[in-house]
């Protein structure tokens, strides 16, 4: 992730299952679950943008990431996330991983 908030996914072959531009993702602060920042992924750009990192903007737009969003990055990026938590959407419950950009 460059210091601006966003992350150039642009190599990627075949967009994430369900991701369309404009959709809104967290990624959490654990263990107390408050989120760090909130991104949108672009399709168009196939990019993630830094929407907000103020808490009382998160907490109305608060969205979690799938877990093949997170697989799909983590792999396509090919680098070990650090500093970010990203709330995993896994069996109707929340899981959360080590990871950033």
């Amino acid at each position: 992730m460059t210091d601006s908030g966003v992350a150039d996914i642009s190599h990627f072959s075949t967009l994430p299952e369900g991701v369309q531009s404009g959709t809104r993702h967290t990624i959490n602060n654990a263990p107390n679950n408050q989120p760090l920042a909130l991104y949108r992924f672009d399709v168009r750009k196939k990019r993630f943008d830094l929407l907000t990192n103020k808490q009382e903007e998160m907490n109305e737009a608060f969205l979690r990431l799938t877990n093949r969003l997170y697989l799909v990055v983590e792999k396509e990026l090919k680098q070990p996330l650090r500093r970010y938590i990203i709330g995993m959407e896994l069996n109707g419950g929340i899981r959360h991983s080590s990871c950033g950009f």
